[in-house]
């Protein structure tokens, strides 16, 4: 089953929106990493076929939307954070072992807006960029994680680019 990954909107919706509208029938679920995780209630009654699931960044004031998660789809434990509590603009040392400690197959994260895609010790972790503001001389982003029935995890990282989209980094 394929999850679509985003992060750092900002409040700008039309890429999410693009984005959401491409997969409609070959997506189930949509994680947003926070900044802006408000902007999943602007959008969610356009998408009602998606299972929603955010999480609050650094920019995200006041609700109740705790700022991680720990969670099980398809078999695999999920671990998201927006980032900035573990710096990871710095590292992902301080990442690693609370993905670790928490026994996650895939970590989730956001803050640098910049796209990150590799695995540590049997752990996927991803950060899908920006879906709005990009950093580092790259276009917009979101990630794709695809598990199948066997459990094999496959991830990408897709741009959007002037002239449609591409993959930029794959697993």
């Amino acid at each position: 089953m394929k999850i679509l990954v985003f992060s750092d909107s900002h409040g700008i919706l039309s890429n999410l929106k693009f984005v959401l509208d491409k997969f409609q029938k070959n997506v189930k679920y949509i994680i947003h990493l926070g900044d802006y995780s408000s902007d999943i209630s602007e959008i969610e009654p356009f998408f009602q076929n998606y299972e929603f699931i955010n999480i609050s960044g650094n920019c995200d004031f006041g609700g109740f939307i705790p700022s991680e998660k720990i969670f099980s789809l398809y078999g695999k434990t999920f671990f998201i954070t927006h980032g900035h509590r573990y710096n990871v603009k710095s590292s992902l040392i301080k990442l690693s072992y609370s993905a670790e400690e928490k026994n996650a197959d895939i970590c989730l994260f956001g803050h640098t807006h910049v796209p990150v895609l590799t695995t540590s010790n049997n752990i996927l972790y991803m950060n899908p960029g920006s879906i709005s503001h990009p950093r580092s001389g790259t276009y917009c982003t979101y990630g794709a994680i695809d598990i199948s029935e066997k459990g094999n995890i496959t991830a990408k990282i897709t741009e959007l680019t002037k002239t449609g989209s591409k993959d930029i980094i794959a697993f």
